[in-house]
């Protein structure tokens, strides 16, 4: 038996809160420090540089670029290091570096035909 197979594995990611469900808050919070980051849209593959507090959840995020460029935060989706951005996560714990990119997945509206 492999030796990694008989310890406990110290990066278990553990099932809390349901920190990923499209539950949206609308709170804002002003705690923590103020960063910039970089967006990158799907929709025309445009950089938007963004100044957030890391104590801001992604859907806060969300709203936010909603009121730059009129994007529905149901229409987002936030991506960093491969990994989709729940709305209930905090900024600061996606430990986002400051060079990198987050990619903003937009979903048009689906078109209804009368």
């Amino acid at each position: 038996v492999p030796v990694y197979c008989l310890s406990y594995p110290i990066n278990i990611v553990k099932e809390g809160s349901g920190r990923d469900s499209p539950v949206e808050q609308t709170e804002s919070s002003d705690e923590g420090s103020e960063i910039m980051l970089k967006l990158r849209l799907s929709s025309n593959c445009q950089d938007i540089k963004m100044p957030l507090m890391t104590r801001d959840t992604i859907a806060q995020a969300k709203k936010k670029l909603q009121a730059k460029q009129g994007i529905g935060p149901q229409h987002q989706r936030w991506f960093f290091g491969g990994k989709l951005l729940g709305d209930k996560l905090h900024i600061d714990e996606a430990r986002i570096l400051p060079s990198y990119v987050i990619q903003v997945i937009i979903n048009p509206e689906p078109i209804h035909e009368s």
